[in-house]
């Protein structure tokens, strides 16, 4: 007796092209992978832009058109909205570094995935630096109206703004940076399986090898 199987044994069925559980978990990693990236990406770039227009745009206006101490007032008003919405830009792209790590638990990070990993948290803990210690030190000042450099409460003042405007712009680079290191690191396909599948042979009976 031949060990050969009997005719439509060993063929193509519908299940063969079903992706399997490790497939399916790959592509769903990948899809998550993709939406932190794109949010990711967003808010870093809103938040950069919008910190170039307050400090080169926004602020030089108000001070220059709005007469003192309505011009603090209006400043401060300004700062303490835009720290808020910095801050949480923070917290989301935060969020989307702690997603992307996860997705990506089962591989061995690279030296540009760990660089990305320590310059969301950099940015992130910048943010909150501005917009919890230097600006409620600001605000006060500029609702009194004191005037930049005019007194000891001025050179405070100027002394704060000097100091949030100078980690504000150099964080807008490391936050290019950042964009670019999250789309470099972008999963470009599914993982490949713990172990090679093995292809049904084609229909018809099988041969004896």
């Amino acid at each position: 007796m031949s060990d050969e199987s009997k005719p439509g044994d060993d063929v193509f069925t519908e299940e063969d092209l079903t992706p399997s559980p490790a497939e399916r978990r790959s592509q769903l990693g990948l899809i998550i992978d993709k939406m932190a990236t794109a949010v990711a990406t967003m808010v870093l770039g809103g938040w950069a832009g919008g910190l170039v227009v307050l400090h080169y745009g926004t602020t030089p206006w108000v001070l220059e058109l709005t007469p003192p101490p309505l011009g603090g007032r209006v400043l401060a008003a300004i700062l303490t909205s835009f720290d808020g919405m910095a801050i949480g830009c923070g917290v989301i792209a935060l969020g989307c570094e702690v997603v992307r790590t996860v997705m990506a638990a089962r591989r061995r990070p690279t030296v540009t995935t760990r660089i990305r990993r320590y310059l969301a948290i950099f940015l992130a803990a910048a943010m909150a630096y501005i917009g919890l210690v230097l600006t409620p030190k600001i605000v006060p000042l500029a609702q009194l109206g004191v005037a930049p450099k005019v007194g000891p409460d001025g050179f405070e003042l100027a002394r704060l703004y000097d100091q949030a405007e100078l980690i504000g712009l150099a964080t807008v680079p490391l936050a290019a940076v950042l964009i670019a290191l999250h789309i470099f690191t972008l999963r470009s396909g599914t993982e490949p399986e713990d172990e090679p599948a093995v292809a049904p042979l084609p229909p018809g009976p099988a041969t004896q090898s």
